[in-house]
């Protein structure tokens, strides 16, 4: 080799390709060879390399010039080869498919509770109320008397406190602070004492325990997955990819993805359709997650399990996490249009051309001989290499991009594969940016709160989503369809007006007596406020019963109040006790 040919390897190599978001590619992902030997999926100083000279000629001629055949043969775990033949690759252009929009259902547009109600149902409340009590008898020998109508409130106070956030989750029910569509839905007490006991099975083998690290959550896990396994599949574009859900506490399945706004916590992997609306999702367990194929890698694994819902003839979206080329193959035995961003050192032997020979928007484009699968580098500010099944290079569209060295906009020729990428690969972050505004914030050591709550906001926000496009299915004008705050504080708002359960027990001597209703004494200003000078005249108040005065050290009862602290202060002849509260 000499210099020139060692600089373009560099050039071509993974480190340029780094990101943040794809940090924890599968590290177990392997090849196996001719002779059943795994081997990394790397570039190896054994493997056949094309002269730049070879490079060139090929492409002059432009199509229908073979430039590499001797692609590895992969092997299931039962060492079959008749799955995945060698890949031959040839610079050309790919035909692009086109694909034609699905005509929905029409469906009335509903309330935000009747969305919600399809998530959460009667039947999940029935069930926390159920084995909260049980957990709590277990633990306690006592009686904790909670409902599924309390459940319910329970529930919405959470809805309400990821629309309207205080410092402190105490500050709801304090004197000074107190938020009244939450502190008389439940006292405080009685709030955490559900928090810290809420359960939703209790019965578990150890077998189940040890396969299932989710057991403690499975229940909810299951009706909220159901519902949208239930979801009419009537887009064609779909995306995946992974979510997190921030828990900064103890749990053997808690995962670091660096990169990522909230990097530490538990990875739920999601497919959505391109405008975000979520149809199934899988939480990462580790060795014990159900993926029913497993011999590609565990990102292959991960789109295999996330597409057994998806019609045929859908285009699913992911990045270079999960894409390979037997994942491509296999996605065109299962007649599913792929597109995704790829690493490098999983391209096979090929090499495209090195970045210091590419200007800001050049690609190149090649095609395997079955003409099944595409794979395009293009250059930008850094070059990004993505492969797909069903779009290649051409058209190619022109967008106006900012240029820092020469400090003005110029216009770049991006390819057809990467704008349909740029466009519908976005769904989950949509989802992830939309639940991000009003999530349930809740400090806790207990990793299954921190799971319970987040599908809470899932559900709230997908929802939502599902509110959004039978609105848009029925035309309804943008000035009359709710945002997303609007229609989380209605679902919260109906859940704690929930009519309460009737008394367990009642006192036959007080029947028929109305209950002494307890007025709490106004807070305290403190000495900023209570010292300004500003509105702090006398008031007469119309009152039976005089009342005591807040004066410290004084004993009498009057009927006169502060005019803005509203504070009962005895006054005097000559405004002593008045006077001396006041300065």
């Amino acid at each position: 080799m000499n210099v020139d040919q060692i600089l373009d390897l560099l050039e071509d190599s993974d480190l340029e390709f780094e990101d943040d978001d794809d940090y924890d590619a599968d590290p177990t992902f392997t090849l196996t060879n001719q002779h059943g030997n795994n081997i990394l999926c790397e570039s190896s100083d054994s493997e056949v390399e094309l002269e730049d000279e070879q490079l060139e000629t090929g492409r002059q001629l432009e199509k229908n010039v073979q430039v590499s055949v001797d692609d590895s043969i992969m092997r299931n775990e039962k060492g079959d080869t008749s799955v995945f033949e060698k890949v031959k690759w040839r610079i050309q252009s790919f035909t692009s498919k086109t694909f034609s929009e699905k005509v929905p259902k029409t469906v009335p547009v509903g309330t935000p509770m009747e969305y919600f109600k399809k998530y959460f149902t009667e039947e999940l409340y029935e069930l926390a109320a159920l084995c909260t009590n049980q957990y709590y008898m277990e633990n306690t020998g006592k009686v904790l008397k909670t409902s599924s109508i309390e459940m319910k409130q329970f529930f919405g106070i959470h809805v309400i406190i990821g629309c309207i956030k205080f410092p402190r989750l105490r500050m709801y029910w304090s004197a000074k602070f107190r938020y009244d569509p939450v502190a008389s839905i439940m006292s405080r007490d009685r709030f955490f004492q559900l928090r810290v006991n809420l359960h939703f099975t209790n019965l578990v083998s150890d077998e189940m325990k040890k396969n299932n690290k989710l057991w403690k959550v499975q229940p909810l896990i299951d009706f909220v997955r159901n519902r949208c396994l239930s979801i009419e599949r009537s887009s064609i574009y779909y995306s995946i990819d992974e979510q997190m859900i921030p828990f900064l506490g103890r749990c053997q399945i808690r995962q670091f993805v660096k990169g990522k706004p909230r990097p530490v916590g538990l990875k739920n992997f999601v497919v959505t359709t391109s405008d975000g609306l979520i149809i199934d999702f899988e939480i990462y367990q580790g060795l014990t997650t159900p993926f029913p194929d497993k011999s590609l890698g565990l990102g292959p694994a991960v789109i295999l399990r996330l597409i057994d819902t998806i019609p045929e003839g859908s285009s699913v979206f992911f990045d270079r996490y999960f894409t390979t080329i037997p994942l491509m193959q296999k996605l065109v035995q299962l007649k599913i249009h792929g597109t995704g961003t790829i690493q490098m050192n999983r391209l096979q032997k090929f090499q495209f051309k090195a970045d210091s020979k590419m200007k800001r928007g050049d690609f190149e484009e090649i095609v395997s001989d079955d003409k099944n699968i595409s794979m395009l580098k293009w250059k930008d500010n850094k070059s990004v290499v993505t492969t797909s099944t069903c779009y290649g290079g051409l058209p190619t569209t022109t967008v106006s991009i900012w240029d820092k060295k020469q400090k003005k906009h110029i216009d770049v020729q991006i390819p057809n594969m990467i704008s349909k990428y740029n466009e519908k690969m976005g769904g989950v972050d949509h989802f992830d940016q939309m639940m991000e505004y009003y999530r349930t914030w809740l400090k806790t050591r207990k990793w299954p709160l921190k799971v319970i709550l987040h599908l809470l906001d899932l559900s709230v926000t997908n929802s939502w989503f599902e509110y959004l496009e039978d609105c848009k299915i029925n035309k309804i004008p943008k000035k009359k369809i709710k945002d997303l705050l609007q229609f989380r504080l209605e679902i919260g708002e109906c859940l704690t007006m929930a009519t309460p359960p009737p008394p367990t027990c009642q006192n036959t001597e007080n029947d028929g007596e109305p209950p002494i209703k307890i007025k709490p004494p106004a807070p305290i200003p403190g000495d900023d406020v209570r010292l300004d000078g500003y509105h702090h005249w006398p008031r007469a108040m119309d009152l039976k019963a005089p009342l005591s005065c807040r004066y410290k050290g004084c004993t009498m009862f009057i009927k006169v109040s502060n005019q803005l602290s509203n504070l009962n202060i005895y006054m005097e002849v000559n405004l002593t006790i008045f006077g001396s509260y006041k300065n």
